[in-house]
């Protein structure tokens, strides 16, 4: 009995290609072409294969398929062509350029770098701000460091000819300096002691009060002497300013006692003495003429009297002493200067 299935005595790859030509076949329309409809045609007159099934169930299953050609009527196709399991050499493909292996050489890295854990990884982010400033401040005390590590060798280097410059520069600064000093002014100082006296008064006195009132007083009247109050008829007097009168007088309160010392000064003897004993009259008539213009009582009234009269005029000026302590200053400095110049300009090509 011939099989009725012409396809199970066929092999896997023509079954495989009779399966492919059945499915690239186009599917028939209801009229018999592929995928055209009957036109004209209601939908009522098309023609429905006697093998289909009219049933609600079977309306998606029924579709017209034609049975295979007999087996002689089809031919044989070949096979798939078999493929290489090596793809062909198409050349280098075109892609992105390959990069190194190694990353380029950025130099080392910030102390920011390095991760906070201590483990050496880097950290890429950027330096912060305080970074930064570390690095500068590094920096500049390395340079500085660098600096005056070769201003000491060039202090050190041959100091023969720089030792012979700087002795030279130091006598001349001493001499010149202790010159200098020596010939400064000269003044004349001449002093006029003065005492301010209440007898009746410390004797009537029952307690040291009226010794404290005077003492007090004396304070008053030596401040005054340094005022245009007593200085404009002093200068009168004297035929001078007001100005040169304050600027060459003074008076003193004695420490413990109740006497008052009046200074003049002035570049000669005869002047100074004049100045002296001038102002210390002022002195003594500015209270004579309070007692008057107040109307103090004669009981109440004290005194300021010349004790000791202007002494002769004694000189001050710069002395020996002073002009050696100024000639030792100036020899030292001088001769650290000039050591320190022949050296650094002597030696030029060591610190640069």
């Amino acid at each position: 009995m011939e099989n009725e299935n012409p396809t199970e005595e066929l092999s896997e790859v023509e079954r495989s290609q009779v399966t492919q030509d059945r499915q690239s076949q186009p599917r028939p329309g209801r009229d018999g072409r592929s995928g055209a409809k009957t036109p004209g045609k209601p939908a009522s007159a098309r023609q429905v294969p006697p093998n289909a099934d009219t049933t609600a169930e079977g309306k998606d299953r029924t579709s017209p398929v034609d049975p295979l050609p007999p087996l002689a009527a089809r031919p044989i196709l070949p096979g798939p062509v078999p493929r290489s399991s090596q793809p062909p050499d198409r050349g280098p493909l075109p892609g992105p350029v390959p990069r190194s292996s190694q990353p380029p050489d950025r130099g080392p890295l910030p102390t920011s770098a390095l991760s906070s854990q201590g483990k050496g990884k880097p950290n890429w982010t950027a330096p912060s701000h305080g970074d930064q400033g570390r690095a500068r401040r590094g920096r500049s005390n390395q340079l500085q460091g660098e600096l005056q590590r070769r201003i000491w060798a060039t202090l050190k280097d041959s100091p023969r000819k720089a030792l012979l410059v700087s002795a030279v520069a130091a006598v001349v600064l001493a001499a010149a300096g202790a010159f200098l000093v020596l010939r400064g002014p000269t003044y004349w100082t001449s002093r006029t002691v003065m005492v301010i006296d209440d007898p009746y008064g410390l004797a009537a006195a029952g307690d040291p009060s009226q010794l404290l009132k005077l003492d007090q007083l004396r304070y008053k009247y030596t401040a005054l002497a340094g005022t245009d109050l007593m200085a404009k008829p002093v200068a009168t007097k004297l035929h001078l300013s007001a100005s040169q009168v304050l600027a060459n007088t003074a008076a003193f309160p004695s420490p413990a006692t109740l006497l008052i010392d009046v200074y003049g000064r002035w570049s000669n003897p005869t002047e100074a003495r004049r100045l002296s004993a001038a102002l210390a009259a002022e002195i003594h008539s500015y209270v004579i003429s309070e007692n008057t213009t107040f109307g103090i009582p004669p009981t109440d009234q004290f005194s300021i009297r010349v004790a000791d009269p202007a002494s002769p005029a004694t000189e001050s000026g710069p002395s020996k002493g002073e002009a050696a302590g100024v000639a030792a200053a100036m020899a030292l400095a001088g001769f650290a200067l000039a050591y320190a110049a022949a050296q650094l300009i002597g030696h030029r090509g060591l610190v640069t």
